[in-house]
């Protein structure tokens, strides 16, 4: 019995999914690269709680998230949904 055959038959609640495309890998690694992204959080909170200024030296694990960050960046430039063709898009404004 296949992972769907049982989430049809109701044995885990319509929950697991046992095939993932590579559109939604393409999303998950998306929201991915704006988690591990530590400029764009420093960004974000420009302001510490006691209101100094927030720099990278104060993000604990930074050396991890870039790291992290890196892999996701190369994997997400590889997927053939990062890029687009903008003349399909706005082909119509040719005419």
């Amino acid at each position: 019995m296949s992972v769907n055959q049982r989430c049809v038959n109701g044995t885990c609640k319509g929950k697991l999914d046992g095939e993932i495309n590579e559109r939604k890998a393409n999303d998950t690694l998306r929201y991915l690269q704006g988690l591990f992204d530590v400029p764009k959080f420093i960004q974000e909170h420009p302001r510490k709680f006691d209101g100094e200024p927030m720099a990278e030296s104060d993000i604990p694990n930074i050396h991890t998230f870039n790291n992290l960050k890196s892999i996701v960046d190369l994997v997400v430039s590889r997927s053939k949904y990062n890029k687009v063709n903008l003349n399909t898009l706005f082909g119509f404004m040719d005419q």
